[in-house]
């Protein structure tokens, strides 16, 4: 699962070798440190997701609860201070614009208004 929040980004996959923790990734270092301040983080040599750490699950579920609880704002964009992590989002929001959207074939047109203004806030 990966997950965007203005907390930071996290790639969470389930550990290979033990059914209780989960194996959080990120791009950034600080991110897994913020949440997770206890959590050992190592750094592969390679790679996009080089931080990891190995997290239990029941810890990982009470953060993302937390991050949901926390949510006050309107645009998850504009409640990022760092403005690194605030481009990479908006890049990966542009390239989820391009792909083709299946519902702007079908719909008479508001949708592809709407996209249209999206496309000028974001691009």
């Amino acid at each position: 699962m990966w997950v965007f929040s203005n907390k930071g980004f996290f790639a969470i996959a389930a550990s290979e070798n033990s059914p209780g923790l989960f194996v959080v990734q990120s791009r950034f270092a600080n991110h897994i440190e913020q949440l997770f301040p206890d959590a050992e983080v190592t750094k592969k040599p390679y790679g996009i997701l080089r931080f990891r750490a190995t997290v239990p699950r029941g810890l990982v579920y009470q953060k993302l609860v937390g991050i949901a609880e926390g949510i006050d704002y309107a645009d998850l964009g504009g409640s990022i201070p760092d403005q690194r992590y605030q481009s990479a989002c908006r890049a990966v929001l542009s390239t989820l614009y391009k792909q083709p959207l299946e519902s702007l074939r079908k719909d008479n047109g508001v949708a592809k208004k709407k996209m249209r203004a999206w496309k000028k806030t974001y691009e």
